[in-house]
């Protein structure tokens, strides 16, 4: 998806811009978590979190003067097991229907449900910020 979202700009009025796009997912037990749909398939995602490790990918795209570069980014995130009422409270207090995987590492589930994370932090917020500062370096 970000690919298609730099190429819609990969034209010559945008020649001289750059454009950054990412998208994040996240998976477990074999299941890609997109965005939940509803209160139900938040707390669907957020049960199979509870007591697994599961992945965050995000997939940025950097366009400048026509040439596109690619990279994933892939954090690997530990939760310890989630009673129904964390979940519940967690649904009840914050936000997650804009975030794949239905949490925020910067909220209060990254707070106090993440027993450990292998990679970059702000891939899981939603941008390996970086990662992204190589890329951009090697840039000409």
């Amino acid at each position: 998806m970000q690919k298609r979202k730099a190429a819609a700009f990969r034209n010559a009025e945008y020649e001289h811009h750059l454009l950054i796009t990412a998208d994040t997912i996240v998976v477990a037990q074999n299941t890609i978590l997109g965005k939940p749909q509803d209160r139900d398939d938040a707390f669907r995602m957020l049960s199979m979190l509870s007591d697994y490790t599961h992945q965050v990918m995000t997939a940025v795209s950097v366009l400048w003067k026509g040439e596109l570069r690619t990279f994933v980014e892939r954090t690997d995130v530990v939760f310890p097991e989630l009673s129904t009422d964390e979940i519940n409270y967690y649904l009840e207090h914050y936000k997650p229907y804009d975030k794949a995987g239905a949490y925020g590492i910067q909220e209060w589930m990254g707070i106090v449900a993440i027993d450990q994370i292998k990679g970059s932090y702000t891939n899981v917020v939603g941008l390996p910020t970086a990662r992204l500062y190589q890329e951009l370096k090697n840039i000409k």
